[in-house]
């Protein structure tokens, strides 16, 4: 493209210039490639103006002249080139920022939905199971009560972080809300769910012991050996087998699998 504009620019009568049309491929290749590439292409831009502007003979310039040109143009380039890249990587953080948790840095409740509904069409697609467990906290509201609310940030924060290690790479975990917690986890067979969770359980618990917090944890897990309708069905099934838990006393795990599972 570069060279395209440089042809077109030295067929220009005396007193025209097209210096101006280099800024297509070097905010294109700023945008959609990478910064220094739209520096690398600044330099060519500025260098194809100065040679054009050397060796024209429609519009002989003097070199002193032709030189400031091709530095001038080579500094409106580069500040183009660094507009453009902070405006996308301003842009880039502020749509991480709309898919993550603050507090926790995981995956928020709008990404888990998004994310959550491509592994649901792979597993339609490719007919593989798919597991998501909600987790809960046992009687968080009285650890805020007793501790304060930077004692039930802390904990929340500890609980992210010992999922993030207790999970597999492929699989999701995100914060839905509060003190409640989802994990995908794709193409893990039933045993394989029941140990990983019951090792994610203990060392929860194990946590929340360190810290002196009398903190427990709910967890429902439903395997879709068919994948489900929607996001919306899986998380419902799973809520239901946490909400089972707690009726049941709390502090425990419910793993079952559907079409087999609960309605």
């Amino acid at each position: 493209m570069c060279a395209g504009v440089g042809w077109l620019d030295s067929r220009q009568p005396a007193g025209l210039t097209l210096s101006l049309a280099y800024l297509l491929p070097i905010a294109l290749s700023t945008w959609f490639v990478w910064r220094w590439m739209g520096v690398l292409v600044s330099f060519l831009s500025a260098s194809l103006c100065l040679t054009i502007n050397l060796t024209s003979y429609s519009r002989p310039y003097h070199p002193v002249a032709a030189w400031w040109n091709a530095l001038t143009l080579l500094g409106f380039y580069l500040i183009m080139t660094w507009v453009l890249s902070a405006l996308q990587r301003s842009l880039s953080e502020q749509r991480a920022q709309a898919r993550t948790d603050v507090l926790t840095g995981m995956s928020n409740r709008r990404d888990f939905y998004e994310r959550a509904q491509v592994e649901v069409e792979q597993a339609r697609r490719h007919r593989r199971a798919l597991t998501l467990a909600y987790v809960d906290l046992d009687d968080f509201k009285s650890l805020n009560d007793c501790f304060g609310h930077q004692a039930g940030d802390a904990c929340l924060s500890a609980v992210a972080d010992t999922m993030r290690t207790h999970v597999r790479a492929e699989d999701l975990v995100a914060r839905l809300g509060g003190d409640e917690f989802a994990i995908l986890l794709p193409e893990a067979p039933v045993s394989a769910v029941t140990e990983a969770l019951g090792k994610l359980h203990e060392a929860l618990k194990k946590v929340m012991r360190a810290r002196g917090w009398g903190i427990t944890f709910s967890i429902g897990a439903m395997t879709f050996l068919e994948p489900p309708a929607s996001v919306d069905e899986m998380i419902q099934q799973a809520d239901a087998l946490m909400y089972a838990v707690k009726g049941n006393g709390k502090d425990g795990i419910r793993l079952e699998t559907a079409p087999s599972g609960i309605p």
